[in-house]
């Protein structure tokens, strides 16, 4: 079944001015405050990617703020869903609660697929699944009580390149948490946490496996194909990074990172409306619609395949992911070096100046 899809209306930059809250979270913390204000505000249900107890990064149900906080961050790995979750997501929906669902293009086309091929075999219209409460920002003239948050998607690797990873920096040491990004220190860091202790931090450009994710090296391989990295969007509203921002905006916003916002349909519209007047501490600017566009990533084009690919799935099999990663990596993290980039400064600096001379 297709998956209808949308341009966006209107695009914003938000932030929470709450660092308390958002702290750990990727961004602006838009998506961690939309998904409070269902919870909250509306009664309602939230589905959205956590780190599990069970170690794997997978779509949760969370129906308080305390199963909320397992969702807050981004992680750069592929996330999951549950047996579980196709049915718990109809019984609610049937129930008529509000539901909040955030994931991936993909996860959200695969969700309103499944929803909607539902409801044309029940015979269900949108007068019986709707929801009747004005305040949410839903009414009983919609489809039904469920709206989609798609994220900007980088991509992301499969999740035993993280398992192996893991166990390479800390072996069997307990740990409750990962985490890549965050409005402190960590930010852009692969992080591993023992509840409120910081046992490893590492910033990028030093990683090896939050480095070759972000270069295209280690993602699943349809993710270099993404039919969803487009400005038709799957969901009701898109969240991610704001790349291409005026800087005049993120001065404003005095050092919190800042989402990316489209608002895509009516429903997201009322529903955008309807949270920010629930949420004060939240910042929202209005921005031009083009503004994102001009930085292709994610929105116009998918992940770029890397050149240092295909010798990475050279060495995997016989070196094992660690390893393998290590060494594909090992020059590019040279180069991320401030030796390195001293150096080539100065190479730079004498070729010039033999140029120079040269021409005299």
């Amino acid at each position: 079944m297709q998956t209808e899809r949308h341009a966006a209306l209107q695009a914003y930059a938000g932030w929470n001015q709450n660092l308390s809250e958002s702290r750990t979270c990727a961004s602006g913390g838009t998506a961690w405050l939309l998904a409070k204000h269902f919870i909250e505000d509306l009664n309602g249900v939230v589905y959205a990617t956590g780190f599990t107890l069970a170690k794997t990064v997978s779509v949760i149900r969370a129906a308080s703020l305390q199963d909320l906080e397992q969702t807050k961050g981004s992680r750069y790995v592929r996330s999951s869903f549950p047996a579980n979750l196709y049915d718990q997501l109809k019984q609610d929906l049937q129930a008529r609660l509000p539901v909040l669902f955030i994931g991936t293009p993909c996860q959200v086309a695969a969700v309103r697929s499944r929803w909607e091929r539902f409801r044309n075999e029940s015979g269900m219209t949108g007068g019986e699944s709707g929801m009747t409460g004005g305040e949410s920002g839903m009414t009983g003239n919609e489809d039904d009580s469920l709206l989609c948050a798609d994220l900007l998607c980088h991509g992301a690797p499969p999740q035993t390149y993280l398992d192996a990873e893991i166990r390479h920096l800390i072996g069997n040491r307990p740990y409750t948490d990962v985490r890549f990004r965050g409005n402190d220190e960590h930010d852009y860091h692969l992080s591993i946490w023992n509840k409120e202790s910081c046992i490893y931090s590492v910033k990028a450009r030093k990683q090896p496996y939050l480095l070759a994710m972000l270069r295209g090296v280690t993602l699943m391989e349809g993710c270099y194909q993404c039919p969803f990295a487009s400005p038709q969007r799957t969901g009701d509203i898109t969240l991610g990074d704001y790349i291409g921002l005026d800087p005049s905006v993120r001065t404003k916003a005095g050092g919190h990172n800042i989402s990316y916002i489209s608002i895509n349909t009516e429903k997201g519209r009322r529903v955008y409306e309807t949270f920010l007047r629930a949420q004060p501490a939240f910042r929202s600017v209005e921005r031009p619609l083009g503004e994102r566009l001009s930085v292709r990533s994610s929105i116009l084009e998918p992940a770029g395949r890397s050149p240092l690919r295909d010798k990475f799935l050279q060495r995997l099999p016989r070196l094992g992911f660690a390893r393998a990663v290590r060494r594909t990596m090992r020059m590019e993290i040279l180069k991320e070096s401030a030796f390195y980039r001293t150096l080539h400064h100065w190479a730079h600096l004498v070729r010039k100046a033999l140029r120079g001379g040269s021409n005299r």
